[in-house]
C-alpha cells in the first residue's frame, strides 16, 4: 500500500490512504491526531452517561448533561464552514486544523461533517531516519449523527466519507493526499 502511495505521488497522481494498515507515515498521522483528539473530546464527552449520574449526585459541581441538539452543536470547539467560497479565507487551514461543515439540528437530531487537515510537514520529510516521498500533508473527513431520542445517553454515529469538499481541499498544498477516516482509528 505504501509503495502505491509513493508511486502515485512520484508520478503526479493523487495518493490516497485507506484502512488501518494504510502505510501513512507517522508524522502526518500524529498531526491529524493533534487536531482530531481535542475535537473528539468535544464530540463525545458531552454524551458520556457518567455526566448525568455525577450531576444527579452533585449538581453544583457537575453540569447538566447535554440533551438538546442545538446546545450540543454549540459546544463543539471547532470553526464552522457554511459552504460559501467567500468564507474559505477565514478558515486558515494553512497550518492544518479541523472544520465543521453541513451542520444541522433537526428536531432531536444533530448532524455535521468534519474536515481535518494535518497541515504541512516540516522539510526535509523524514520518518525514522528515512526520507519520506509521500505527500506534504493529508486530510480526512467524516460525518457524525447524534439522535437525542434514540437512547440515553445519546450516541454519536460516525459515517466515513469517501471524499471531502473540493473547496476545502483546494485550500491545501497541491500534493495533499486524502486519508480515509479509518486510517486514524486506534
Amino acid at each position: 500500500m505504501l509503495l502505491t502511495a509513493v508511486a502515485a505521488t512520484l508520478t503526479g497522481c493523487t495518493a490516497e490512504y485507506h484502512g488501518y494498515d494504510s502505510g501513512i507515515d507517522d508524522v502526518l498521522w500524529r498531526q491529524i491526531a493533534s487536531f482530531e483528539d481535542p475535537l473528539s473530546a468535544g464530540i463525545y464527552d458531552p454524551l458520556d452517561e457518567t455526566i448525568g449520574i455525577a450531576h444527579t449526585l452533585v449538581p453544583d459541581e457537575y453540569p447538566a448533561p447535554v440533551d438538546d441538539p442545538a446546545t450540543y452543536l454549540a459546544g463543539i470547539p471547532a470553526p464552522r464552514w457554511n459552504g460559501s467560497p467567500d468564507a474559505l479565507p477565514q478558515l486558515e487551514l494553512r497550518d492544518g486544523g479541523a472544520i465543521l461543515y453541513d451542520v444541522a439540528s433537526v428536531s432531536r437530531t444533530a448532524s455535521f461533517s468534519i474536515f481535518i487537515a494535518s497541515g504541512p510537514r516540516a522539510l526535509p520529510a523524514t520518518t525514522n531516519s528515512h526520507i519520506s516521498h509521500g505527500p506534504s500533508e493529508v486530510y480526512t473527513c467524516y460525518q457524525i449523527d447524534v439522535d437525542f431520542d434514540s437512547e440515553l445517553p445519546p450516541t454519536a454515529d460516525r459515517t466515513v466519507l469517501p471524499a471531502c469538499p473540493p473547496a476545502l481541499v483546494g485550500q491545501l498544498a497541491r500534493d495533499a493526499a486524502f486519508a480515509s477516516a479509518e486510517v486514524f482509528d486506534g
